[in-house]
């Protein structure tokens, strides 16, 4: 059942929420196959199979905001991966809000959100098509409470951080900034703007990385920017800057 309508300024969305499912990814592409309009959020208390990227497990307790937006035909198909970028900088933008500016918060490339460097935040995006029409699952995993051990990255929570809010106000603002970045975007014709603010508060360009490439290979240079179209720019000691479009990120 849906639970309720988002609407404002930037758009209406409807929402419904469960208290435990699979993945909100999976039940969302479910919900399009069976012929949902899209414009739909889906959050959830927890997740039984929480899917992070390249296939990985994402620990899913309650007590952290899992929440996944549905989009039909959001843009023509070669614009669709931009929309990682766009809900990395509403997601960002969010956070900065829920906080009231009391901590600082970062993208990293290509797809989560630091606080004071350590992860607090994940995004995945699915898309397909269905009866010929572009679809999108914007997945977004946000450790308010706790955050899970063993990663490959430095973790935190928003708790661990000193903010006491719950997910369903965290989803508040996130509901929110993710309207307006959508609207700003406009369908690829706004992505300037968009990976302008990305670059505003991106994490560590400029610094020595190394990344490891879905391969298994290992490269290593400097993170000198990000291109127009969201691939990393990786300055080797000699020659150009390769462009890098997936691959997990370290700072050295």
């Amino acid at each position: 059942m849906i639970g309720e309508f988002l609407s404002g300024e930037a758009g209406q969305y409807r929402h419904i929420h469960r208290e435990s499912v699979g993945s909100t990814n999976v039940d969302l592409i479910e919900l399009a196959m069976q012929g949902d309009p899209g414009n739909l959020w889906l959050t959830a208390d927890e997740q039984l199979a929480g899917k992070g990227s390249r296939g990985r497990d994402w620990v899913s307790k309650t007590g952290n905001m899992y929440a996944s937006l549905l989009l039909l035909d959001p843009s023509p198909l070669p614009q669709l991966h931009q929309l990682t970028f766009v809900a990395s900088v509403a997601a960002r933008n969010a956070l900065q809000k829920a906080s009231l500016g009391q901590l600082s918060f970062e993208v990293k490339w290509p797809n989560d959100i630091l606080c004071n460097q350590k992860k607090c935040a994940g995004i995945l995006l699915e898309s397909g098509q269905l009866r010929k029409v572009p679809y999108v699952v914007i997945g977004m995993g946000i450790d308010v409470s706790h955050y899970p051990d063993g990663t490959m990255h430095k973790a935190t929570s928003l708790k661990d951080e000193g903010l006491d809010v719950s997910p369903k106000e965290v989803f508040a603002f996130v509901a929110q900034e993710v309207a307006l970045a959508i609207q700003l975007w406009s369908r690829g014709d706004g992505f300037s703007a968009i990976m302008n603010s990305w670059r505003h508060h991106a994490f560590g360009i400029g610094q020595p990385i190394s990344v490891k490439l879905p391969s298994g290979d290992v490269r290593k240079g400097r993170f000198a920017s990000i291109d127009d179209e969201g691939y990393m720019l990786l300055q080797r000691e000699a020659g150009e800057a390769e462009k890098i479009s997936t691959a997990d990120v370290f700072f050295t």
